[in-house]
């Protein structure tokens, strides 16, 4: 009889935890994490942005979506994704989904009592995104139990605070769903470990799979996830066979089944069939639909007659069956390659893709600082893939072996995608939490042995403590030794030339005719303002509001005044509004064939045209911000 090998906490490999009762120490541990986050988010917003409790957000995705809940609540259009005041005067639809905003909702309902709603929904979104890192700390936990076992687990928790990329998108006055996206990986993570290594479960299966779906829900990043799981589960397949083919068909059920659900929620009756490349579409349902007839084709093979039981015949089958799947969701969507960014306006990468934080690569250079970078957001990719790969060279044939192929297949893939978009960060730090706490798990027990206890304890805290924070603590200081790029960003413009004291301004409605304008200005700010006012703006910083994007440029960036002015009429613009700090945008046409000032910039030298009027402005308000007003336009139209 084969004997199994014991971790050194007694746990065998690929199983959970026995039940105990009343796991007292966990309850303690996990009230001590949500003091922890708790005191964190106190002493963020105390030192670091202080600006929340005076009714700040952190960026202007923020604001959107405040905008775009609060318009939910006074209109109870469920399928109307469109911002009216927004690319004026014709709105703008936004891609984002349902989910986030019902989590912000939900807030909102249990504070009513205390708050009128705009407040409610207010702090709803400056504490949702803490109260979901509290929760990703927990089933961090919970994912790494079967690999760590009890008596490490909650190391999780301690290193989730050493995972820079995911704190910072879970601060406080940070409402955004990418920290709901992470909360879903981690589930992801720590349900297809399960999925993997336990004997094969319709449940463990379709939740996986819905589970990926519910990502897919939330956004179209988690086609990643979804594409490394089913490549995983097909190689798995071919060089294993067993039950694996049932596995991949109950979670591609469950992936089909949360998606047509997803589908039906987020979609009109008549737009059930609209192609939409970056959004829960009919595309997405066709693709889980397509890997559900691959498995389920497989299923209803004789085995033995198909050839199945062998490993030629499985990749025979996966040859002829895997091009015919891919070609017929080319031939029905045929920009499917191209991702979700498929529909952008190519002029907008130069325009404005090029200056977001989130779209640029982490490391973009080989200098000091650069390599700071890496190691302060990726370090531990350097010690966590070669443990993964002896791991996975000592285990290939045991339970666990399938869950090293997948955590290698994650760890690769998002460490690369994060040094070439920065977005991408928190997911790699997702499964550097798990194969660090397992590394920690088996290097420790190792130590016991040494017979001087401060010694032992000291080493063990040591290491621990160097696996946890030493490329955090290495990286920030080659950081701090090096020299930064100094790239532009919207980030640093924001604090360059902040809206917010401008924006209250621009709310007394008395001060320009009673009535609401369309603001021509930086497209930064017009979340912030249609949070803020009753204004009107043009520009977004969103790939759908490509017409609003690229009008306003053409307005700002024009040298000839006649266009600029034509577009001023064409979008009725009452109010202009802009900052020096800016002037390097619109320092040129786009094509830049003109040596001759933008619009922008005569407006900032005082060269005004006789078609509009200064508004003067009083009272500090930094930035440097001018405003004009168009001289037929008061009042708005």
């Amino acid at each position: 009889m084969r004997r199994s090998v014991d971790l050194p906490n007694g746990i065998a490999p690929g199983s959970d935890p026995p039940p105990t009762g009343v796991d007292s120490s966990g309850i303690a541990i996990r009230v001590v994490f949500f003091l922890v986050i708790a005191g964190l988010s106190v002493v963020l917003i105390w030192k670091v942005f202080p600006g929340v409790l005076a009714g700040k957000l952190i960026d202007p995705d923020n604001y959107m979506r405040l905008v775009r809940v609060n318009r939910l609540f006074e209109t109870g259009a469920w399928f109307d994704s469109s911002i009216p005041r927004s690319n004026a005067p014709f709105g703008e639809v936004l891609h984002w989904t349902r989910p986030f905003d019902v989590l912000l909702l939900v807030g909102s309902a249990i504070l009513l009592p205390f708050f009128s709603f705009s407040e409610a929904l207010f702090w709803s979104g400056a504490f949702v995104s803490p109260l979901l890192l509290l929760l990703i700390g927990y089933s961090a936990v919970w994912a790494s139990a079967p690999l760590s076992g009890r008596r490490f687990r909650f190391l999780a928790m301690i290193t989730l605070l050493a995972q820079v990329g995911v704190l910072q998108s879970t601060l406080p006055g940070r409402p955004d769903h990418h920290s709901l996206h992470i909360l879903i990986f981690v589930l992801t993570v720590g349900m297809a470990i399960r999925w993997l290594m336990k004997p094969f479960s319709r449940q463990i299966s379709g939740l996986t799979g819905g589970l990926v779906g519910a990502g897919l829900w939330v956004g179209p990043e988690f086609l990643v996830p979804l594409a490394l799981l089913l490549a995983c589960g097909l190689f798995l397949w071919i060089r294993k066979g067993k039950d694996l083919a049932g596995k991949n068909l109950w979670f591609s059920l469950g992936l089909v089944g949360v998606l047509l659900l997803a589908l039906l929620l987020e979609h009109r009756p008549s737009d059930l069939l609209s192609v939409e490349y970056d959004r829960i579409s009919i595309l997405h349902v066709v693709i889980a639909g397509l890997a559900v007839l691959f498995w389920g084709g497989i299923s209803k093979l004789p085995g033995h007659r198909a050839g199945l039981h062998h490993v030629k015949g499985r990749i025979i089958w996966t040859l002829l069956a895997g091009p015919l799947a891919l070609g017929v969701l080319v031939a029905l969507f045929p920009s499917f390659l191209s991702g979700p960014e498929a529909g952008i306006h190519p002029r907008l990468m130069p325009l404005w893709r090029t200056y977001v934080v989130e779209d640029q690569p982490l490391v973009s250079s080989m200098g000091m600082s650069e390599w700071g970078d890496f190691l302060f957001y990726l370090g531990p990719v350097v010690f966590c893939l070669p443990f993964l790969a002896w791991i996975l060279f000592k285990e290939w044939d045991k339970p666990t072996g399938d869950v090293w192929v997948l955590l290698g297949i994650f760890l690769l893939t998002f460490t690369g995608l994060a040094l070439f978009r920065i977005r991408f960060v928190p997911y790699p730090e997702v499964v550097f939490i798990i194969v660090s706490v397992t590394l920690i798990s088996r290097i420790l027990p190792l130590l016991h042995g040494i017979r001087n206890a401060l010694l032992g304890t000291l080493l063990r805290s040591g290491v621990a403590f160097g696996i946890i924070c030493g490329p955090l603590l290495l990286g920030a200081a080659l950081m701090g030794a090096g020299e930064p790029a100094g790239q532009e960003s919207a980030a640093a413009l924001a604090s360059d030339c902040p809206i917010t004291d401008m924006a209250v301004v621009l709310a007394d409605l008395d001060a320009f005719g009673g009535a609401p304008q369309v603001i021509a200005t930086h497209m930064g700010y017009g979340p912030e303002i249609l949070y803020r006012t009753h204004h009107r703006v043009i520009g977004t910083p969103y790939h759908r509001n490509a017409d609003g994007i690229l009008s306003l440029f053409s307005i700002l960036a024009a040298t000839d005044l006649t266009e600029a002015r034509r577009l001023v009429e064409e979008r009725g613009v009452g109010l202009i509004l802009v900052c020096p700090h800016h002037s390097w945008i619109y320092s040129a046409s786009e094509e830049g064939t003109s040596g001759d000032a933008s619009f922008h910039n005569q407006l900032v030298a005082g060269q005004v045209p006789d078609w509009l009027e200064t508004v003067n402005l009083t009272g500090e308000i930094p930035g440097g911000f001018l405003l004009f007003r168009t001289k037929d336009r008061l009042g708005g139209r």
